[in-house]
């Protein structure tokens, strides 16, 4: 099986780095660029970079191969049409410091009802998955995120410190890191955008950030 990854350096590094030594790992930096030489049922797509690209979204449509997965935290499978595709289409939570993780956060489309692509390329990455609710934000990302903003409200009002913050939530709640400490790993563009587009989307004022980043 090869595993064609598309997305910037570091999250190649980060997902290479998470996956067991012997597969084989092409990487892109744009999907316009994939080549999928050879028998293409033995290619897997894996897309950290989408975003919400309906021009990518055609593309990916037409593609034949054994199955794609697309990061889909900033839209939804419902959102993109994916009508009439060629291959299986996976949207997962692609957001950088979920990337490592053994736990994978994926959601399907109407049109992805057998799970064994999806069972045998986790089985093969030596990952496992949950499925979640097709929407916006998935789930760690619209917890995270929510976090995170009442952390950074917390400093604006002078009651903490980051590291006053970070300490109480490793201590008090058992969190593996505090909210900064999970802000350094995280791409603070994906966190802007995902904020706007939850707020545009839900109109709801909880996901405003205004100038808190």
């Amino acid at each position: 099986m090869i595993l064609n990854i598309v997305g910037d350096q570091e999250k190649f590094n980060c997902f290479k780095n998470s996956i067991p030594d012997i597969l084989e790992l092409r990487h892109y930096y744009r999907v316009e660029s994939l080549s999928l030489d050879g028998e293409e049922s033995n290619h897997v797509i894996i897309d950290f970079d989408f975003h919400n690209n309906l021009e990518f979204a055609k593309i990916y449509q037409k593609k034949t191969c054994f199955i794609i997965l697309l990061s889909t935290v900033t839209t939804s499978l419902e959102n993109l049409n994916l009508i009439k595709t060629k291959s299986p289409i996976i949207g997962f939570n692609g957001v950088n410091g979920f990337i490592k993780k053994d736990l994978w956060e994926v959601t399907s489309s109407h049109n992805t009802n057998d799970p064994s692509p999806l069972n045998k390329l986790f089985e093969l990455l030596n990952k496992k998955y949950v499925l979640v609710k097709d929407q916006i934000g998935m789930v760690s990302p619209r917890i995270l995120f929510q976090i995170l903003k009442e952390a950074q409200l917390t400093i604006l009002e002078g009651t903490a410190s980051k590291q006053d913050i970070n300490t109480a939530m490793k201590l008090g709640t058992n969190y593996p890191m505090g909210p900064f400490e999970w802000l350094e790993e995280i791409d603070q563009n994906e966190v802007t955008l995902l904020y706007n587009i939850l707020a545009s989307h839900e109109f709801n004022e909880r996901y405003s950030i205004e100038s808190l980043l």
